[in-house]
């Protein structure tokens, strides 16, 4: 489905969208509730106080056309 050419091109741009997805959590998101710190902190998380939950309907699709084309033909594979 994805060659190695596709992959150096993707890798990049899905860094790209997970950073700025995790700008948006870490700005609009809330912090862990005393339970799931516990919660976390029994699972091994380093450090809970810093984690963020956002609500959201869906996964926000990509912008990118090139990322979204990815997105897209994965989506299929999994219908």
């Amino acid at each position: 489905m994805f060659n190695e050419k596709d992959f150096q091109i993707l890798l990049p741009l899905a860094c790209q969208w997970a950073e700025a997805q995790e700008q948006i959590i870490l700005r609009d998101g809330v912090p862990l509730s005393a339970i799931q710190i516990n919660d976390a902190k029994t699972i091994g998380v380093a450090h809970p106080e810093k984690v963020r939950l956002l609500a959201v309907p869906a996964v926000p699709r990509p912008e990118h056309p090139a990322l979204q084309a990815a997105w897209l033909a994965t989506i299929k594979i999994f219908q």
